[in-house]
């Protein structure tokens, strides 16, 4: 009976953490700090504000060299903040995607903002 008691104790303990979980994959999880990191807040967590700049950067300089259907261009001299501004300005835009990867948003965004002149 001591032992079922320890462990309902013990296991009760980890439901909290588990119900506030962070969202480290969707724009709703990123949003703020995406857009902390564009208007140069000292609020926030350093760490995601870092990712979303991290993805935007690697975004803005493969997309030129994306398969015709996912490639966009952005200017050469563009930077980072830049590309976070047009990816909050999406998400701004389009509410109702939000629930989506950041990755996809963001790529959506660039290649709305900077398509390729060929």
């Amino acid at each position: 009976m001591k032992w079922g008691l320890v462990l309902a104790a013990v296991g009760g303990a980890f439901i909290p953490s588990l119900a506030v979980a962070q969202d480290v994959t969707s724009g709703n999880g990123h949003y703020i700090h995406c857009k902390n990191w564009m208007d140069r807040s000292a609020g926030g967590d350093p760490f995601m504000k870092g990712a979303c700049a991290g993805m935007v950067n690697a975004l803005m300089l493969s997309g030129p060299y994306y398969p015709d259907a996912g490639k966009f261009c952005p200017p050469s001299a563009a930077p980072v903040r830049q590309g976070v501004r047009v990816v909050v300005s999406y998400m701004d835009k389009h509410p109702g995607e939000m629930h989506e990867n950041l990755f996809i948003l963001a790529h959506k965004a660039m290649r709305e903002a900077w398509p390729c002149k060929e």
